[in-house]
């Protein structure tokens, strides 16, 4: 689905990136995780078309959304209508919008709060709306820049237990770039764990899609696996 081959990324005199080669399937999860400043986000931005200036190839199938750390929510305009805006390149007649944007709303527990603003929302909530937003044009792959790492640990679980069902219901593509390790062996089939703007590894999760793994010991196991690799 996505092919990677020598990716270079500058910022001026700044290598970012530099000769790094990548191959993502189709319906998988991936967890990439680093240090500050090792190159995760730079290849997120270019995966999803907003770093261009770059060296080597990028092959894409399929359509891919992106969520922002931000989250990128409009304070003027309601959840509905935020959520409408993930409709704004499709052809459908207003009522068949009004239709996909009340089911999302109602999958996503968000009907007490449709009608309030960001201002007025929880962190949760807040997230869910973003989500929803980004899910309702059914892209094939789904693009996550540190999506929950504004939200308490409660909902940080809640947020990473409804993406894990939205990748299994949807059958998507999802690739997401975390600094917490708990986030990446929860959410990643393959953990990509980069270093001095490169890939260092790549660890295959066998435990990827237990909902109940962090009650078991195997995911302390996998977590000091990757948190090793980060630290080598």
């Amino acid at each position: 689905m996505i092919k990677i081959k020598n990716l270079t990324v500058r910022y001026k005199d700044e290598t970012a990136i530099e000769n790094l080669n990548l191959s993502i399937e189709k319906g998988k999860s991936y967890a990439i995780i680093g240090k500050s400043g090792c190159g995760k986000t730079t290849l997120l931005y270019t995966m999803a078309g907003i770093i261009s200036n770059y060296e080597g190839k990028l092959e894409i199938e399929g359509e891919s959304s992106l969520i922002l750390q931000n989250l990128g929510l409009f304070n003027w305009f309601n959840v509905y209508k935020n959520i409408l805006l993930g409709l704004n390149k499709s052809s459908l007649t207003k009522e068949e919008k009004n239709k996909l944007v009340n089911n999302i709303i109602e999958e996503l527990d968000l009907n007490e709060v449709k009608n309030k603003y960001p201002k007025e929302l929880s962190g949760g909530q807040k997230q869910r709306v973003a989500i929803a937003r980004t899910i309702i044009s059914n892209p094939e792959i789904l693009l996550l820049d540190e999506a929950t790492s504004a939200l308490d640990s409660i909902n940080k679980e809640k947020i990473q237990e409804l993406l894990l069902d939205i990748k299994n219901k949807k059958k998507i593509t999802m690739i997401l770039v975390t600094h917490n390790i708990e986030e990446a062996v929860f959410l990643g089939e393959e953990i990509i764990v980069m270093k001095d703007g490169n890939i260092k590894s790549i660890i295959s999760n066998k435990y990827f899609g237990d909902k109940n793994i962090r009650m078991k010991k195997e995911y302390i196991e996998i977590c000091n696996e990757v948190r090793g690799k980060l630290y080598d």
